[in-house]
């Protein structure tokens, strides 16, 4: 009996851990803090900052508050209000969020990789 106690938590550790390593790289591949440009013919923005799954926001149309991410619902959270936005993980550098059924705006994140190759001096 204990040992069919022990097994069974074994597992249960096992598989807690695989779900969160599954999450967390889920979670990184995503990367969602940076500058996320609408799709749609409004050309709407969406800046994230923070971590990897939480921090602040400016928004060309909802304003600036703070965000999360929980499971796959992105929260949008003011000082007024919270809005609760669906996630849709399309690819690296491209999502898409619906808050409210049939309307949902693609994004594409805009990469700022450029590097400069001379040094100005100063």
């Amino acid at each position: 009996m204990l040992l069919l106690v022990f097994v069974i938590a074994v597992f249960v550790f096992a598989w807690a851990r695989n779900t969160r390593a599954s999450r967390q790289r889920w979670v990184a591949r995503l990367q969602l803090p940076g500058l996320w440009i609408s799709e749609n013919e409004e050309k709407r923005t969406l800046e994230l900052a923070g971590g990897l799954a939480s921090g602040t926001y400016r928004s060309s149309d909802l304003g600036n508050g703070w965000w999360r991410l929980s499971g796959h619902t992105l929260w949008l959270r003011t000082d007024a209000r919270e809005l609760a936005l669906d996630l849709v993980f399309h690819d690296v550098g491209r999502i898409s969020l619906e808050c409210r059924p049939g309307e949902r705006r693609l994004y594409t994140k805009r990469s700022g990789n450029v590097i400069p190759l001379v040094r100005r001096q100063t």
